[in-house]
């Protein structure tokens, strides 16, 4: 599919402005992508697949079902992303944290002077990771409700996402002041709060330890919707 170009849309009408690429970290934000798609009348490629760190000549992590066939996937979605006219808004979303290797800095490097040749030539963001937990969120959330318990102390306290998030910010920080805006999820999860959130309304804001339920997802609206709503005014 991927050699094709029949990459997924989401989105019945109007211009294709944005891309997301990444692994099932990006697949999760599908939802509230959906919701945004409808409200402002575009449609949003989605590039995905589950384990694939969205970066030129990385190597596969053990958990990614492309294997060796990672990379390819990867420069086929550059190569199509290359030829679009005009130029999309691309959004790279991942597990950053998970199994990283010294390649990653140099990779996002890459990718980003292949996406971006010479400065704001495109709109070009990275989400930094979401909290992710040692422990099932949605088992934690069943037992403190049976033990009449708040669920407000399950979550990662702030100092414990910084550090989740430490390895990422620091490679992309650098690039950040010429070709790359980081969109930090931080105050989406807490927002005032002690620790982070991990449910909304009644609702588990994860599905197993580190990926977001569509309930979730909402939470990310304060930052997809602007980016939605600047790449269909690009």
């Amino acid at each position: 599919q991927a050699r094709r170009g029949q990459f997924f849309v989401i989105g019945t009408e109007g211009p294709s402005r944005l891309w997301l690429w990444g692994d099932s970290h990006a697949m999760a934000i599908i939802p509230e992508l959906q919701k945004l798609a409808r409200q402002y009348k575009c449609r949003v490629t989605v590039a995905t697949h589950s384990g694939a760190v969205p970066l030129l000549d990385y190597p596969s992590p053990d958990v990614c079902p492309l294997g060796d066939s990672m990379p390819e996937w990867n420069r086929l979605v550059m190569d199509h992303l290359l030829r679009q006219d005009p130029r999309p808004t691309v959004l790279l979303a991942c597990r950053w944290s998970y199994q990283p290797k010294p390649e990653l800095g140099p990779a996002l490097e890459k990718t980003l002077l292949a996406l971006q040749p010479s400065e704001r030539s495109r709109d070009l963001m990275l989400l930094s990771e979401v909290p992710v937990y040692p422990f099932d969120p949605r088992k934690a959330l069943l037992r403190a409700r049976l033990f009449a318990q708040p669920s407000d102390d399950l979550g990662l306290t702030r100092t414990e996402y910084l550090a989740q998030n430490e390895l990422i910010v620091a490679l992309a920080q650098p690039l950040a002041q010429q070709r790359l805006k980081i969109l930090d999820p931080t105050e989406c999860f807490f927002a005032g709060r002690q620790r982070a959130r991990v449910e909304l309304d009644g609702l588990s804001c994860y599905w197993d330890d580190n990926h977001l339920s569509p309930q979730g997802a909402t939470l990310l609206s304060p930052l997809l919707d602007p980016l939605v709503a600047g790449a269909v005014a690009r």
